[in-house]
């Protein structure tokens, strides 16, 4: 992990708004506990119905797990969670600008003799150069922006918004062979509605959790940084 560039990208930013993204990391990652039983029952049937619906054989669903907790902004939140879901392609292009940037120095260097310094091969690896560093600053400002809004979202009060659930099932797919699902659902205050739902074994749901968890190290290493001001 390149912390040093990270460290950079961050550096205006305040240690109390990079606690609480790293307390919202734990968050997102923490386990759930069961509520009364009506409201479990509530919850196993909008989650059925939901399921039921994106199955080839719905008739072969079967609930395995349900792990249901209330639900609290901002942590809770459905925007926190699409705001984190965006972060590891923004990472990556971020990342990408960088590798692209010390690639064309590198060649850039090469040409910056004397004699090869008036070449055109000279001037076309300065411009190429200079597009990269363009590049680069754009993605920079992009995650920053995207940290922002996180740090804007967590800064929010601690209120009861609803219920959560982390649901396990087994089914069948349209050629019958079985698999196993897992869905992380978001539920309103009454219990009679879905508000959101994230497959948790989708592509950009696993790369958030590693994005998060390589972030929670770099975060805490500035915060001590900050504090030891």
């Amino acid at each position: 992990i390149k912390y040093c560039y990270f460290c950079k990208v961050f550096k205006q930013n305040h240690s109390f708004v990079m606690k609480k993204i790293a307390v919202a990391i734990f968050a997102v990652s923490g386990l759930f506990v069961s509520c009364q039983t009506s409201v479990e029952d509530k919850a196993a049937d909008l989650i059925k119905e939901s399921v039921c619906k994106s199955l080839y054989q719905p008739e072969s669903y079967e609930s395995v797990e349900i792990q249901l907790d209330s639900a609290f902004a901002p942590y809770d939140l459905p925007e926190f969670y699409d705001a984190w879901l965006k972060i590891p392609e923004i990472y990556e292009d971020y990342t990408s600008a960088q590798d692209q940037v010390e690639a064309k120095k590198s060649i850039l260097s090469i040409y910056s003799g004397s004699y090869l310094s008036r070449s055109n091969n000279y001037e076309s690896a300065k411009e190429a150069y200079e597009k990269a560093l363009q590049s680069l600053e754009l993605e920079t400002k992009r995650f920053q922006k995207a940290f922002k809004k996180i740090g804007t979202i967590v800064e929010k009060d601690s209120v009861f918004v609803g219920y959560k659930a982390q649901h396990k099932y087994r089914a069948k797919d349209d050629s019958g062979k079985p698999f196993f699902g897992e869905e992380l659902f978001f539920f309103n205050k009454e219990m009679n509605q879905i508000v959101a739902k994230y497959d948790m074994k989708d592509e950009k749901f696993i790369a958030m959790k590693k994005t998060q968890d390589m972030f929670k190290d770099a975060i805490e290493l500035m915060v001590e940084a900050e504090e030891s001001k």
